[in-house]
């Protein structure tokens, strides 16, 4: 039998805004059988399995090669160490080299606690900037011998708490002050810096849009498009940034769109974004939307973007999820993956196939899972949040 999620519309979008979950821990998540399987050479996944300690904050961060499980940072553990409760956002491996970045904190489930961090081959820097109230790396990118990150901190300014949007590289921190909520990932190509984020814009404030979708190149601010958004003022209307892509110049950015003139007519989808449009994930057929657009990718000048659709109806103003699907789409033609209440996080593609990197969620536990072309392979632990190959 289906299993049915009675949810106002507005709430399941905001239940899809964070990017991090904590779950139960699952008592196979230690065990290397039920499913696990090695995974293609040279592929690095990143994410965290649950520790032995009692608090929120017993998450361990670890990446999987050839299907075993390492632990991140030097010195975390099962059950002591002052770098367990740390999740790790991005990895990559350049010659030998694993590099990481994520958040740290007292209680991993509230962002007031949360630290910014990277490490080289395990080791840690601490990036919290002094007086701020929580600080956090979104993404990541390894180009040239150097480290470039993009996130946030909360500051307090003229007596008032705010957000500033920050890209680092190597480990020098870059304040751009007119971001609205923070920087969400960042791309370097020839030398060139790219970060996405939103902006407080009056003109489109002036429609009833929050937040405007951009993405700043070497500093300068770029405006993406708002095709879909209708705008009208009211209760939410607004474009979320996730993941970047760069190819020859061009950017490309994934994520989603909520039209939210009042409570009771509320509609969202996933899309993705190019300098000049903005481009409609939904593939209908009695889905709703495809809501959760986790990343992107460009090669050769075809689009991947990986997310999830949610099958179900509208009743009353409540919409009701019948079934929620992993899937990726290709310019926009949808395929679907193996699970369901499964999550993925992140992807990369080689020469045309996907690899992907989530969770899924079955029998009140998480699992961490990656998905090559659409087949499912477990690993033993809660999340995957993050996968690479070795340059």
């Amino acid at each position: 039998m289906k299993k049915e999620h009675v949810l106002p519309v507005i709430l399941i979008s905001l239940l899809l805004l964070g990017s991090t979950v904590i779950s139960c821990t699952n008592p196979s998540n230690n065990d290397n059988g039920n499913g696990n399987q090695s995974m293609p050479s040279g592929m690095y996944v990143a994410g965290y399995y649950s520790g032995a300690r009692s608090a929120e904050s017993s998450t361990v961060g670890c990446y999987w090669v050839d299907g075993t499980r390492y632990n991140l940072l030097s010195g975390s553990s099962d059950d002591s160490g002052s770098l367990a409760g740390s999740c790790p956002v991005g990895i990559a491996v350049v010659r030998g080299k694993i590099y990481a970045a994520g958040i740290s904190g007292s209680d991993i489930t509230d962002e007031k606690t949360y630290k910014a961090w990277s490490s080289v081959n395990g080791v840690k820097t601490d990036l919290h900037p002094e007086g701020a109230l929580f600080s956090r790396i979104n993404g990541m990118t390894v180009a040239g011998g150097k480290v470039y990150l993009a996130g946030y901190y909360k500051i307090q300014k003229a007596g008032k708490w705010v957000n500033v949007g920050s890209y680092w590289v190597d480990g020098v921190r870059h304040d751009i002050d007119d971001v609205t909520y923070g920087f969400y990932d960042i791309a370097v190509e020839n030398g060139d810096i790219y970060v996405i984020g939103h902006i407080k814009y009056q003109p489109h404030i002036d429609l009833g849009i929050d937040g405007s979708p951009s993405y700043w190149v070497n500093g300068e601010h770029h405006l993406f498009p708002i095709d879909l958004l209708t705008g009208g003022g009211g209760y939410q209307t607004y474009a979320w940034l996730n993941r970047i892509a760069v190819e020859d110049g061009k950017v490309y950015a994934v994520g989603r769109w909520v039209n939210s003139p009042s409570l009771e007519d509320s509609s969202s989808g996933g899309c993705y974004w190019t300098p000049t449009e903005m481009v409609n994930l939904d593939p209908g057929r009695g889905i709703r939307a495809s809501d959760n657009n986790a990343d992107i990718a460009v090669e050769n000048g075809t689009v991947y973007t990986i997310g999830n659709t949610f099958n179900g109806y509208i009743a009353d103003n409540v919409f009701i999820i019948t079934e929620n699907s992993a899937c990726y789409w290709i310019n926009g033609e949808i395929a679907y993956m193996e699970g369901s209440d499964a999550y993925p996080s992140a992807m990369v593609v080689r020469n045309g196939k996907v690899y992907a990197a989530g969770r899924d969620y079955s029998n009140g536990f998480t699992r961490a899972c990656v998905w090559i072309d659409g087949k499912r392979r477990y690993l033993n632990g809660d999340t995957a949040d993050a996968v690479t190959f070795e340059e």
